[in-house]
């Protein structure tokens, strides 16, 4: 932005107000405005040390927590999630989006296991949450990645998603009972032609039906 924008003034009245002068409700609205327009963690981190049970506190919490999450720092995302999840297990009326955001990024981080129990919290917790659908495809792939291949099938039931029906066949498959992996990678194909994972599904039917043409 040019300097002298009606943003950037408006920007320069904001960091005025982060002064001892002003009043602590004023100042910490501020800096939560300022810092979720700038991207600015240390900003959000300001507004909820001067003020934790302020008006704004949650808010930037929830926005500081997301801003550690998008770095490329491993410790630092780390920080992030821990924020979310001081969120996600208080009586703050953001906890549900910050458990679910917590999951997300522990299963971005590969740490398959604690997503799996935080996946398993939203859904026990909100049942009829914003991301439940979400929350259970993601419990389904967490346990499938750590290798709980009956708690992911459980999870999948009848399979009525892509990401679903997906990962039941993939389970049936990695248990090593080729028959029921065929059937369902097929029916898979068929009730989801255009789904994500046709290329994933494609390659054990091949290999599955190589393998019973050379026996």
């Amino acid at each position: 932005y040019a300097m002298g924008s009606p943003v950037e003034e408006r920007r320069k009245a904001l960091a005025e107000l982060d002064s001892d002068r002003i009043d602590l409700e004023t100042r910490t609205a501020a800096l939560y405005h300022l810092g979720a327009e700038t991207s600015n963690s240390e900003l959000l981190a300001k507004c909820v040390k001067l003020n934790p049970k302020g008006r704004y506190a949650d808010y930037a919490n929830l926005r500081y927590g997301m801003l550690l999450d998008a770095s490329k720092d491993p410790a630092e995302r780390r920080k992030g999630v821990e924020v979310l999840l001081g969120l996600a297990f208080g009586t703050s009326p953001l906890a549900e989006e910050a458990l679910y955001l917590a999951a997300i990024q522990s299963f971005r981080d590969k740490k398959y296991n604690e997503a799996g129990s935080l996946f398993l919290r939203y859904r026990k917790t909100y049942p009829n949450g914003a991301n439940i659908e979400d929350a259970r495809s993601m419990s389904a792939w967490s346990d499938f990645m750590e290798g709980r291949y009956a708690d992911a099938a459980a999870t999948c039931g009848e399979g009525k998603t892509d990401d679903l029906a997906y990962v039941r066949a993939a389970c049936a498959y990695s248990q090593g009972d080729n028959e029921k992996a065929l059937a369902l990678f097929r029916k898979y194909l068929e009730d989801f032609p255009r789904g994500r994972y046709r290329a994933d599904a494609e390659q054990p039917i091949a290999r599955i039906e190589f393998d019973a043409a050379q026996k």
